[in-house]
């Protein structure tokens, strides 16, 4: 499966960059906006990493706001580790299936 190269979250449309450092940008949406809105995600390879960035990119283009702690780390994390594991544990079990 590709990446996607636009995504509307919460009816605003976004135009996707995929970069090749972890990390990631958001534009704000703005009402009115007939552009598709910026969002830059660096991710490489489906390490964790990756996903909590594709995962932080989303939620903030939902509109969620509050995803940093004071000291700058991001709030999400845990949510992203739990899915990640969860993912994870899918996968294995499939396998073991031999699906």
């Amino acid at each position: 499966m590709r990446e996607p190269k636009t995504f509307t979250f919460n009816g605003a449309k976004y135009r996707i960059t995929w970069c090749s450092s972890i990390s990631g940008f958001t534009d704000r949406p703005e009402e009115d906006s007939a552009e598709p809105l910026g969002m830059s995600i660096a991710a490489p390879a489906m390490t964790f990493d990756a996903f909590h960035t594709i995962m932080h990119e989303g939620l903030e283009a939902c509109g969620i706001q509050g995803l940093h702690k004071k000291d700058g780390t991001p709030a999400d994390r845990d949510a992203a580790r739990f899915l990640w594991r969860c993912w994870q544990l899918g996968r294995r079990r499939r396998k073991k299936a031999g699906k």
